[in-house]
């Protein structure tokens, strides 16, 4: 059975006081090529948002992006969009900084990015955030009002939405690597260790955008 986010968290934090509730997601931490990506997703709420024919429709087909197709994915993604009451924000951390700083700062790094232009967005600091995760040793999201939830992108709303943004622009990213090194087929595996990845990095080596930390004993 697939788990459905909902508004629940949100409502919860709204009666609370906090207005601005930007939500954090990472996508590609596991792949052994490729930038790792963040993105920030801030909803901007008032009484009427759950009459918003968007509002329903995002709160309709969100999931945890790992339990959605990349057409589905990419779907989703056209329709937030479209929402007005949605800022959000990608960012990414490439492979050299990957290797210097392991994938755990690097992806916290780009969280941090993220929170950062869309408090630059919004000409103000955010009220709290909720981060997948449940060990963040990044000091500029520590510093902040900071939940961290484990799978929160499986259960919360907004964390689902940013874990779908992050995950295509990725992918689409990964896309892009593979028309520049397509003996590894960046497109299918997006840089992941499948047996066809593997193999090709056995018979070729490693490209400069492989993550040389990851990959020490190939």
């Amino acid at each position: 059975m697939i788990t459905k986010p909902t508004i629940k968290q949100e409502k919860k934090l709204l009666k609370k006081g906090y207005k601005y509730i930007l939500c954090l997601d990472e996508a590609g931490r596991g792949s052994l090529a490729g930038p790792v990506f963040a993105s920030g997703v801030l909803i901007l709420w008032d009484k009427n948002i759950t009459r918003n024919k968007i509002f329903k429709e995002l709160l309709k087909l969100a999931r945890d992006s790992k339990l959605l197709t990349p057409l589905q994915r990419e779907k989703i993604y056209e329709v937030i969009k479209k929402a007005d009451f949605i800022v959000y924000s990608v960012s990414k951390v490439g492979v050299s900084v990957i290797d210097r700083i392991n994938i755990k700062n690097a992806s916290e790094k780009a969280m941090e990015s993220c929170v950062k232009k869309i408090e630059k967005k919004i000409k103000r600091k955010v009220d709290i955030i909720i981060a997948d995760g449940d060990n963040i040793k990044n000091e500029f999201l520590n510093s902040k009002n900071c939940l961290k939830i484990v799978k929160a992108d499986r259960y919360i709303f907004t964390c689902a939405l940013s874990s779908i943004i992050a995950k295509v622009e990725r992918d689409r990213y990964m896309e892009k690597l593979n028309k520049m090194f397509p003996r590894y087929n960046f497109a299918k595996n997006k840089g992941y260790g499948t047996k066809e990845h593997l193999k090709a990095i056995k018979k070729y080596g490693l490209s400069k955008v492989h993550r040389k930390s990851f990959l020490k004993n190939l």
